[in-house]
């Protein structure tokens, strides 16, 4: 996991291959097996199976906190993992959020590419990534070697974050810190605790409580947002055997209703106390639950570190920085490379009938270039545009059209270099780009965070 994209070799490799193969927001949706065949093809080296299944993961609205595939059929539900429609029934291709993923890719703007297994194509070792930071998505597992746990983030928050530590990188942490929101809800009970985690990148992990309602026309606690990680067939499972055990009273029986939501009905038997049962629930199942907190992710790609909270969203502020100059140069130099084609085009309109005359004596293309370079003192550039031309086009070529090109050209290229000396304007960019990308993707937040300790002794006083 790259702290500046946030994204893990095996899915940055698989969106890639769809972005090259136009699997994206901006083509037709493809079958699946499509996207899969163009992972494997290029750069996939881990079978057909894995990699269907990890591009289908970032489809999952109720596992991915913001969706970077674009997934038409069957993801599953919450009642279990990888309960979703086999490849063949589905369709997918990258998301609008995900092509932001590759915006100003095709302008140099990365710096050190790999080899494919091949050595026939290359892919970018990490994403331009602009205006979104993949850490609201979260992250648990290993990858590289590095195990990591990261919980997912609320875009709007992250993002409105980072615009206040561009502009001030000693800005208090608090002014920065955004607490973790699943995409699954709940109920974080320990939010102080959280927050000195997330200071460093490691500590108290995240206790998350389901939420629960009672139901006194049914005598049912109803459970509708449980913990991120957690399954619905597995905590009925438990609550089952439980009851069975008598370690937990007072449940008659258990339905799971659960579609693209949680939804179990747990059924109480007459005249107990709800909150009894739900006490036992908390204590005994997965309604209550940790996700651990370790912010271990790749420096640069390649040294595994631990980062807080501030110096991995800096990491990726730093990124875009360097991403956005890289850009702004690459611009830079195709203006100039364009503004000298046209100097030349002006050139041979100034003496065009000079310029016919010379091209029509000579016995060849070779011959032609050479002569204009030396009357004209152009560079074989110029006059290999020049003689792109047809005669007839070149004799009817209007002034005013090149010279209008020339003014525009040079208008962009004051702005661009004027970007690269003034980090107020490249800022500024990037806030704009930021605010863009929270106000079209972002959402409201969905994961409660209090101190549950700290409720009781005011509760008790």
């Amino acid at each position: 996991m790259d702290v500046r994209d946030f994204i893990k070799p095996s899915a940055r490799v698989c969106f890639y291959a769809q972005k090259l193969e136009k699997i994206d927001s901006q083509h037709p949706v493809q079958p699946s097996p499509t996207s899969v065949g163009a992972a494997l093809k290029h750069f996939y080296v881990h079978g057909d199976t894995s990699c269907y299944n990890l591009l289908c993961r970032f489809g999952k609205e109720y596992v991915t906190r913001y969706t970077l595939e674009d997934f038409h059929g069957s993801t599953g539900t919450l009642l279990s993992s990888e309960s979703q429609a086999a490849s063949r029934y589905t369709k997918m291709r990258l998301s609008a959020l995900g092509d932001k993923l590759f915006d100003g890719i095709e302008k140099d703007c990365i710096d050190k590419w790999y080899d494919n297994f091949s050595d026939t194509e290359k892919y970018p070792a990490v994403l331009p990534s602009l205006g979104f930071y993949n850490i609201v998505n979260g992250t648990t597992g290993i990858a590289t070697g590095v195990a990591s746990s990261i919980p997912q983030f609320n875009l709007k928050e992250v993002n409105n974050a980072m615009i206040k530590l561009l502009w001030n990188r000693d800005i208090n942490f608090d002014e920065i810190y955004c607490e973790p929101d699943f995409v699954s809800g709940g109920i974080i009970i320990n939010s102080d605790e959280v927050k000195d985690s997330l200071r460093c990148g490691a500590g108290k992990p995240c206790e998350i409580r389901s939420k629960i309602t009672y139901d006194d026309q049914d005598n049912s606690l109803i459970v509708t947002e449980i913990p991120y990680g957690i399954y619905t067939d597995s905590i009925c499972h438990q609550i089952s055997k439980l009851v069975e055990q008598k370690i937990i009273t007072g449940i008659d029986h258990v339905n799971d209703l659960t579609g693209a939501a949680p939804n179990i009905k747990i059924y109480l038997v007459k005249e107990v106390c709800p909150q009894t049962v739900i006490k036992q629930l908390f204590e005994h199942t997965s309604l209550q639950y940790r996700y651990p907190i370790n912010m271990t992710m790749l420096e640069n790609g390649t040294v595994p570190k631990l980062f807080g909270w501030r110096e991995a969203l800096l990491c990726h502020l730093d990124h875009e920085i360097v991403t956005r100059r890289r850009i702004h140069q690459f611009d830079i130099n195709k203006i100039e490379q364009r503004l000298h084609i046209v100097d030349g085009i002006l050139a041979a309109i100034d003496n065009i009938d000079e310029v016919v005359s010379l091209i029509r004596e000579s016995s060849n293309k070779e011959e032609a270039a050479n002569k204009l370079i030396k009357r004209f003192n152009l560079s074989t550039e110029q006059a290999e545009a020049i003689l792109k031309m047809t005669l007839s086009r070149l004799i009817h070529l209007e002034v005013q059209s090149f010279k209008t090109e020339k003014e525009k050209l040079l208008t962009e290229a004051k702005y661009h270099k004027k970007v690269l000396t003034d980090d107020n304007l490249l800022c500024l960019e990037i806030e704009n780009d930021l605010r863009e990308v929270a106000e079209q993707f972002g959402d409201e937040r969905r994961t409660i965070c209090i101190n549950l300790a700290a409720e009781e002794e005011l509760a008790e006083e």
